[in-house]
């Protein structure tokens, strides 16, 4: 049975990937054997948080589909990042910092300039703690409620079931806010760009698979508009005429779009599909 933090994650994967509009957009985990694999090498085990942060989002391949997660300790780069932190603070002569021989990094580079780690010490969420590599010290999140670097510390309790949920819900807000801007972008590239004629092709039907998306009639005034610009170039019977009138067909039947539009482009639009 799962925990119910893990069930929470499994239920914000569930989320991101139903909120993206990427093709194939997926995020994995990774299994207990490996994990088990990871703590062998480490000679320590994981915190339990962090083991159900791998299971659901732990495979480096979630590299693949941003760079949010390149910042995460992922199998089975997590010991590459472990030896790295620590090699880097060896390294720095003048400091005088030394990781205990059970820490785990668990984020790198939190804004601020500091990495997030936590002691396995059989704990089941430990504290997180922080390393600031600017300052070259050791520091407790709590410093940071003065610092505005980091007044986003703030908002979570400094345990590390705290911080990875900050992070993922953001991310996930972050597609949700990609996922309504996209349709508009592809508007944008249709009206100004002088787009080739695959990569107008590749527009149009982009937006003919997400015609939902244009679902105020501002956003469907100007989708006609940029449909009849491209009327002039292209008629009804090439590949991208065709197209070009299956979307402003399916506007007018399905979604009412020219209720808002000038009596001009609406008889430009009719006069195109009937042709």
């Amino acid at each position: 049975m799962n925990s119910p933090f893990k069930t929470t994650l499994l239920q914000l994967r569930q989320d991101m990937i139903q909120a993206s509009d990427v093709p194939n957009f997926d995020l994995q985990g990774i299994s207990d054997a490996e994990i088990y694999a990871v703590e062998a090498q480490l000679g320590f085990n994981m915190p339990q948080v962090y083991r159900d942060f791998l299971n659901v989002f732990g495979h480096v391949d979630n590299e693949r589909q941003s760079d949010f997660w390149e910042h995460f300790c992922l199998a089975p780069a997590i010991i590459t990042h472990v030896e790295y932190v620590i090699k880097l603070t060896k390294e720095e002569s003048d400091l005088d910092v030394e990781f205990p021989d059970n820490a785990l990094i668990v984020k790198n580079e939190l804004d601020g300039g500091w990495y997030g780690w936590v002691l396995c010490d059989g704990a089941e969420n430990p504290l997180l703690h922080g390393y600031d590599y600017e300052k070259g010290k050791m520091v407790k999140p709590s410093v940071y409620l003065s610092d505005p670097k980091a007044k986003q510390l703030e908002a979570f309790g400094y345990h590390l079931s705290d911080l990875l949920l900050w992070l993922l819900k953001n991310y996930l807000n972050g597609i949700k806010l990609t996922t309504r801007i996209r349709p508009l972008e592809r508007l944008g590239w249709l009206v100004v760009n002088p787009l080739s004629e695959a990569e107008l092709k590749q527009a149009l039907t982009d937006i003919a698979n997400d015609l939902s998306a244009y679902d105020n009639s501002v956003h469907q005034t100007f989708l006609v508009d940029a449909l009849l610009r491209r009327t002039k170039t292209y008629d009804k019977s090439s590949e991208l005429g065709m197209v070009i009138s299956d979307i402003l067909s399916r506007l007018a039947l399905e979604q009412n779009a020219y209720s808002s539009v000038d009596q001009h482009s609406l008889d430009c639009a009719l006069r195109f599909i009937k042709s």
